[in-house]
């Protein structure tokens, strides 16, 4: 599936190939998912309430 098209906001059945989803996991578990997750929670420690914005409003 080299590319795909979503029309609306309710999807309600979708077939994805068993290969393409074995292709996906591989693809996931040779990038070395640790990285991303570490980034992640450092971006939500800065989201967190009080940090930066107009104070006092």
């Amino acid at each position: 599936m080299p590319e795909c098209y979503i029309r609306g906001s309710t999807i309600k059945y979708l077939r994805i190939p068993d290969e393409i989803i074995d292709m996906v996991k591989e693809e996931v578990l040779s990038k070395g998912r640790g990285r991303g997750i570490q980034q992640q929670k450092q971006q939500q420690q800065q989201k967190g309430r009080g940090a930066g914005g107009a104070a006092g409003r």
